[in-house]
């Protein structure tokens, strides 16, 4: 067998980093050395992608991975609503002219009479307009109403240039049918920071469909921008898990002591609640303050079940550690790959709890830890990279 700390070195890479990435790319097909040489070669591009790029890699971990957000499908969702709901012909030439949709009218023939605003379909300044055309089919970026009439929203109104003057490519055109976005928090350290700093990290697109896993030590490569943000790049921005990773911070995410708990969780998040329990009386108590929608919690939860997904991923429901609690229960999705745990383990969770129209309490994880984890009979170890 390959030595794994002689290929590491060679390609400049934690023993750590290298046997996370064999993991993932062994398969029944793929073992042994075959999977040592295609881990150290994908490691191996990754880092010439990223000296090429120009972006920076940061070490640390993802404290914070709210769900992803859709602006498109909500905006589409929200004018496919109006429309539906008996809009006039006034109004509809109103959104038109005043740069909000694209309208395709149903002939009835097999054609659409088209409305736009030829400012925006030219890439002059905004100014409103209404003009027409026929079309023989609907284009892709397009939702089709109840009519037979569709509408396209348009992407950009307001900025045809750019500030360095150049043409808005988004500029009066179709906006995406889906447009994911998802803002997280790193902890960790860039090439040019020497304490560990608070990153907000944007993702989009397909970046933002995975989501990085909260609480696990590694590495990225990342554009900085100012005031602490970060953006990825398509293609190239991945996240690592190397457990060296974990030498940075002065500890676990969280240890209980006899004083409650502390570590990186509890300093982080504006509240570590007893239970589930506890999470409707915390949300009724803070709805209204100012600072609401920055504030997540912390508890510590018991897993008692599992379920496998057609997708390869995971449900995992867990509920509260206090037997006479009738909270209820919460699911958490993980991605692909082996879970390091097992019915019975405790972790702890970080998010944001929230009530529907019924009052009943609902909790949008942000990220999870296992505190006290019970190995499956078949998986890998625990999870690994942080001092006892």
């Amino acid at each position: 067998m390959t030595d794994l700390k002689n290929v590491a070195k060679q390609i400049g890479v934690s023993e750590e980093a290298l046997q996370s990435r064999i993991e993932m790319v062994t398969t029944s097909q793929v073992t042994g050395d075959k999977a040592v040489r295609i881990a150290a070669r994908q490691l191996q591009s990754e880092k010439t992608r990223i000296a090429k790029s120009g972006l920076e890699r940061f070490d640390g971990m993802f404290v914070s991975v709210p769900p992803k957000k859709d602006w498109a499908r909500m905006a589409y969702r929200k004018m496919t609503a109006t429309l539906n709901n008996g809009a006039s012909q006034e109004q509809i030439e109103a959104l038109v002219s005043n740069g909000e949709i694209i309208y395709y009218q149903n002939n009835g023939n097999g054609s659409y009479t088209r409305l736009y605003n030829s400012n925006l379909e030219n890439k002059n300044a905004f100014a409103p307009d209404l003009s027409t055309g026929t079309w023989d089919s609907l284009p892709k970026r397009m939702q089709e109403l109840n009519n037979g009439d569709a509408f396209s929203l348009v992407w950009n109104k307001t900025n045809h240039k750019l500030p360095s003057g150049d043409a808005n490519w988004q500029y009066g055109i179709a906006r995406p049918l889906e447009e994911s976005e998802r803002s997280c928090k790193f902890l960790g350290m860039g090439d040019a920071d020497s304490e560990l700093t608070l990153f907000t990290v944007r993702f989009r697109g397909e970046e933002a469909q995975r989501g990085p896993p909260s609480f696990e030590p590694g590495y990225i490569a990342l554009k900085r921008g100012n005031n602490n943000n970060c953006y990825s790049k398509a293609g190239i921005t991945s996240f690592t898990p190397d457990s060296a990773a974990a030498s940075i911070f002065p500890g676990p995410p969280l240890a209980i002591t006899d004083d409650g708990p502390v570590g990186i969780i509890p300093d982080l998040v504006t509240e570590f609640v007893g239970g589930l329990s506890d999470l409707g009386p915390y949300f009724d108590a803070h709805r209204q303050d100012d600072d609401w929608w920055g504030q997540s919690v912390a508890t510590v939860v018991e897993v008692v079940h599992i379920d496998p997904r057609d997708n390869g991923g995971w449900t995992v429901t867990v509920g509260d550690l206090d037997i006479m609690s009738d909270a209820p229960t919460i699911d958490i999705w993980l991605g692909k790959g082996d879970l390091p745990f097992a019915v019975g383990s405790s972790m702890v969770v970080t998010g944001a709890p929230w009530k529907t129209q019924e009052d009943e309490v609902r909790f949008s994880v942000y990220g999870w830890w296992i505190l006290d984890g019970i190995a499956p009979e078949t998986s890998s170890d625990d999870v690994e990279g942080w001092d006892e």
